[in-house]
């Protein structure tokens, strides 16, 4: 069984190492008429757009009680913006779902959550994207150890991205 995992995984490096068609075709990873889709392919290209919304995502934080999108989020959301915005066939709905850190009360927390949510899809509908496509939730307080650092409360402090395809 661990071999049969090993084979795919190389196989999908290997397909996605290729990025030349013909090449693919000359190393028999694919003969271009037989093989019509490409499922592996474009489960790599979603783990891509996966990984860099991921990584975007955690450069929008906010300060503590504040939905306010500063210019270091306002950076990552132009960012976000460009991409969903080159991709829009690519995805039905992108979810946005807003947290707070542990400290305040648990119903302005979530109220808080919300907002910055809100506000990240507000932004991303002003530099193009469609509101149809964007859906913005409020998380609550993000989970994290009962005695969070200062630094993780920030990080606690965001939005993640969820595509929907």
């Amino acid at each position: 069984m661990p071999g049969k995992a090993i084979l795919i995984i190389s196989s999908l490096i290997l397909i996605v190492g290729c990025a030349n068609k013909e090449r693919r075709e000359n190393l028999g990873l694919i003969d271009s008429e037989s093989f019509k889709s490409r499922p592996l392919e474009d489960a790599a290209e979603r783990l891509g757009e996966a990984t860099l919304l991921t990584s975007l995502a955690q450069r929008i934080q906010f300060d503590g009680g504040s939905a306010k999108i500063n210019s270091t989020t306002q950076n990552a959301l132009d960012e976000i913006a460009e991409e969903l915005v080159s991709e829009i066939d690519g995805y039905r709905k992108v979810r946005i779902t807003g947290f707070s850190d542990s400290q305040g009360n648990s119903r302005t927390n979530k109220i808080l959550a919300r907002t910055r949510a809100e506000n990240v899809r507000q932004y991303l509908i002003q530099k193009g994207v469609p509101a149809h496509k964007l859906e913005a939730i409020g998380g609550g307080v993000a989970d994290t150890n009962s005695r969070p650092t200062a630094s993780e409360m920030a990080e606690d402090r965001g939005v993640d991205f969820k595509i929907v395809r």
